[in-house]
């Protein structure tokens, strides 16, 4: 990406193109503050008209597509007198002949200021006119991304977000552990696997391996996940390129950029899939309706702590304040009872996308782990409360 000197610019920008840009740029840009993080760098060239945001964790940068360039130059602003300004016009209604088409941006290099001038079409087909000046910044002071060199794999945005919502649960961005608060995405030759833990449960979803990318692993900052969440839409094709330092996606007319986690290994978790001895099949909806209502009054001081119990080929699910008896019988003959965090059963239980899910398991004294029925791409892992005797 090449960046001009700066001396002056000027340049046109559809109204909607500019607001849908402020809106990304939210992604990454801090409010209420002048320094670089809160800053946004504009990049008028032969290139094209670029904005970029930088908050030192990740970068966002954004190609404008309705524009008209003047003047080629480069300058810097706050991000949160341009968002304040442009967020309260209604853009251009052709049908009604109102609204404002277009915001012309003119920078004054002589005084370090970057003007904003409007022309409004009212209802009543009367114009209003508007200026607004901002003090600009050194442009330099804001670092410019990498550019994106060659993808890893690509994955579709609608497929990203569904795998994001069935394992964002299990991550605690708070633990200093980075397998903890993280996320890792890892490859073989049948599927990509997306998995999040926070130590008291694994959650794994996996979709078919489409990609050229038939071996990989990668530990993706819980920070850069959710600025992507927000940036992406339906239907995209997201291009990843990942190194040992950095991460970038393309889509659209944007790159988003970030750091790669310090220790890009997590742990080995998936033989722990395979270690159970029991396998029973429960209805989910009967499950859902039963434990929703009670999910707000289990003890978060005492680990939201919900006993598993199996007796006499039924199913008890109890706490301080609730007892639920599932309905069916089941197939399993033996007893067994384990203590669990309840709202991570729930949480489980809503990530899987089958009518019927499987409950594993082994004794007392090893885990649960919550499959789905049918495709068995939803695994969660529940490890137990120590029990109150």
């Amino acid at each position: 990406m090449n960046f001009v000197g700066n001396n002056g610019m000027e340049f046109y920008i559809e109204t909607s193109d500019f607001q849908n840009i402020v809106k990304l740029l939210s992604v990454t840009a801090k409010n209420n503050t002048n320094d670089t993080t809160g800053r946004i760098l504009i990049d008028a060239s032969s290139d094209g008209l670029v904005f970029i945001s930088d908050n030192k964790s990740n970068s966002l940068v954004v190609d404008s597509t309705n524009n008209r360039i003047i003047t080629n130059g480069v300058c810097s602003v706050s991000y949160t007198n341009i968002k304040s300004f442009v967020s309260s016009f209604l853009s251009w209604d052709e049908s009604s002949k109102t609204g404002l088409k277009e915001f012309h941006f003119k920078y004054d290099a002589a005084v370090d200021s970057l003007i904003i001038t409007v022309a409004n079409i009212c209802e009543n087909g009367k114009k209003s006119h508007g200026r607004v000046e901002f003090k600009g910044f050194d442009p330099e002071a804001i670092d410019r991304p990498e550019s994106f060199n060659k993808e890893n794999f690509v994955i579709n945005s609608s497929i990203f977000r569904k795998a994001l919502s069935k394992v964002l649960y299990a991550i605690n961005p708070g633990n200093p552990v980075p397998a903890i608060r993280n996320m890792n995405i890892s490859f073989d030759e049948e599927n990509i696997y997306f998995v999040g833990t926070n130590g008291t449960v694994i959650s794994e979803y996996s979709i078919k391996n489409i990609s050229d990318l038939k071996e990989g692993n990668f530990v993706i900052k819980y920070d850069f996940i959710m600025g992507l969440r927000r940036a992406i839409g339906d239907e995209t094709q997201l291009q990843f390129e990942v190194t040992e330092r950095k991460i970038k996606v393309k889509f659209d007319n944007i790159l988003y950029s970030g750091n790669t986690s310090n220790n890009n290994v997590f742990p080995d978790y998936k033989y722990m899939f395979d270690q159970y001895e029991n396998v029973i099949s429960l209805n989910k909806d009967i499950l859902k309706g039963s434990l929703l209502p009670f999910s707000d009054l289990l003890d978060s001081g005492d680990y939201n702590r919900l006993t598993l119990t199996i007796k006499d080929r039924k199913i008890y699910l109890s706490s301080d304040v609730m007892d639920f008896e599932y309905s069916d019988n089941i197939d399993f003959d033996g007893n067994f009872v384990i203590d669990i965090d309840g709202n991570v059963l729930i949480q489980a239980i809503l990530s899987t996308e089958d009518d019927t899910i499987f409950i594993k398991f082994s004794n007392s004294d090893t885990f649960v782990i919550v499959d789905s029925f049918n495709f068995e791409n939803q695994k969660s892992l529940l490890m137990p409360i120590s029990r109150r005797y």
